[in-house]
């Protein structure tokens, strides 16, 4: 998490504004997921890391629809990967699994970084293929990586 959040400082040392992270996450909004999740237990280094930062938005860009290239998303907006994956489509794949929680935002809408609560794993899942879902890791930190070659590495 150092080093990831290092190479945002960095960026934005030499291109003011290019991400924004945002402050520590607030316990109420903590009791307030629990309330809305009632039984979901999220990793205890993916909670550090939103005590850290809860939320960061990757190549600010205002044309964006979601106001950046991407988003890790902040906890109060942390839910079901079908809810965020399909938003508003009709014809919105209830296939996904229930324990599947995005935990990101692309406004391409190419890949996203899920939580898989029961297997406790992190994928890579492009909606055009759910089932094609790719193995990250059991760590939040091999998510970071991930975040990292996406959209920091470039």
């Amino acid at each position: 998490p150092d080093a990831f959040l290092k190479k945002i400082a960095d960026d934005n040392a030499a291109a003011p504004g290019t991400h924004v992270v945002a402050g520590s996450v607030r316990p109420a909004e903590i009791g307030r997921w629990k309330a809305r999740h009632p039984g979901v237990k999220l990793p205890n280094d993916l909670l550090g890391f939103l005590k850290r930062s809860n939320g960061i938005r990757f190549h600010v860009a205002t044309a964006s629809p979601i106001g950046s290239a991407a988003r890790l998303l902040p906890l109060r907006e942390i839910g079901t990967a079908t809810s965020m994956l399909y938003q508003d489509q009709e014809e919105e794949d209830e296939a996904l699994p229930g324990s599947w929680l995005a935990l990101s935002d692309d406004a391409a809408g190419e890949q996203f970084l899920v939580l898989d609560v029961r297997k406790r794993l992190y994928l890579d899942v492009d909606p055009a293929d759910p089932e094609e879902a790719q193995e990250i890791g059991e760590r939040f930190e091999e998510a970071l990586d991930w975040l990292f070659a996406r959209y920091l590495d470039v």
